[in-house]
């Protein structure tokens, strides 16, 4: 109910917009912390940062295997593995941020981005060690 003069029969209370809802200032809500800022932060930068390199590296390996298992040229292996990585980078940023723990969610980007980049360079000593040097190149010299 309101007074005569706009005064309020409401208890006098130091936050302005619980007054004007009629309700107590610790009945208000606040903005989510700077603990929760952060959270959203690193898994920003898990999703971005670390997605792209576990995505390069997924894409790398992808289009290598493919080229060393002889199934296509080395354009549609190039291609096909560009393809894979980006889903593959979809689908680590969407399992970064459905983690209930941050320290999870780092940590298992971090593995996965690891993983791949292992992966990735296993597979290139492998393709280096299977491909010929073009005609008319010497071996070893640069």
């Amino acid at each position: 109910m309101s007074m005569p003069g706009g005064a309020s029969d409401a208890p006098h209370t130091p936050d302005i917009r619980a007054a004007k809802r009629g309700r107590p200032a610790a009945a208000v809500r606040r903005g989510p912390g700077w603990r929760y800022r952060v959270d959203v932060l690193l898994r920003s930068l898990a999703a971005g940062g670390v997605g792209y390199l576990f995505a390069s590296d997924v894409a790398g390996a992808a289009a290598l295997g493919l080229a060393l298992a002889g199934a296509t040229s080395r354009a549609e292996a190039v291609m096909a593995g560009t393809m894979l990585g980006f889903i593959a980078w979809a689908v680590l940023a969407m399992w970064v941020f459905a983690q209930a723990r941050t320290r999870r969610a780092l940590a298992g980007a971090c593995l996965a981005a690891l993983l791949a980049w292992l992966a990735s360079h296993g597979l290139a000593q492998m393709h280096a060690n299977e491909i010929p040097a073009p005609a008319g190149a010497a071996r070893g010299a640069r």
